[in-house]
């Protein structure tokens, strides 16, 4: 996976100022991520999986967030880990553990995104609002659903269980269901 996305930062800072006429960089990726995306959200089961949530969802995620934004500084590199914002086992019992399954459950997809496994052994079992004022730089630097459940996150973990999460899940799954026209 390195090696292509190596390739894949190359091709778009290559192409992406000086496209010839007629590249279809975006129609290449869209294609790419449709079918198991596509896959992914007929299934709502799917939205519960947790870590086993395929990369390619929250990759292709953090690329239509950026196609929205464009000039937002944001670099696609390898992310291999998928990190809950609201931890599944909370550091020594130092907040409630989110401890429902399914729709409301700490593994819905609202609360979960791709980082680098490096990140995901920093953030540990802290609570959001933690990962969020200890670990800011690493955030302005992760995926773009890191960063919006980042200033989505206040220090009332309650809020983010509750509302906050649902909001977002919400959000993103209705952004990737545009993308995939359904």
């Amino acid at each position: 996976m390195h090696w292509i996305t190596k390739l894949l930062i190359w091709l778009t800072d290559y192409f992406l100022d000086r496209a010839p006429e007629g590249w279809i960089y975006e129609d290449i990726v869209n294609d790419t991520a449709r079918e198991p995306v596509t896959e992914f959200l007929n299934n709502k089961e799917n939205f519960y999986l947790g870590v086993a949530t395929p990369h390619i969802v929250l990759n292709y995620l953090d690329f239509l967030l950026w196609k929205k934004s464009p000039k937002i500084d944001f670099d696609f590199e390898f992310r291999n880990s998928v990190e809950h914002w609201y931890p599944r086992n909370p550091s020594e019992g130092s907040f409630p553990r989110w401890e429902d399954e399914g729709p409301n459950g700490v593994d819905r997809f609202g609360n979960l995104c791709l980082i680098q496994r490096s990140v995901n052994s920093k953030f540990s079992n802290l609570h959001p609002s933690a990962k969020k004022s200890t670990f800011q730089e690493m955030i302005d630097k992760g995926s773009l659903k890191l960063r919006i459940m980042s200033e989505m996150t206040t220090d009332n973990s309650q809020l983010w269980r509750e509302d906050t999460c649902s909001k977002h899940e919400e959000e993103m799954l209705n952004l990737l269901k545009d993308a995939c026209g359904m």
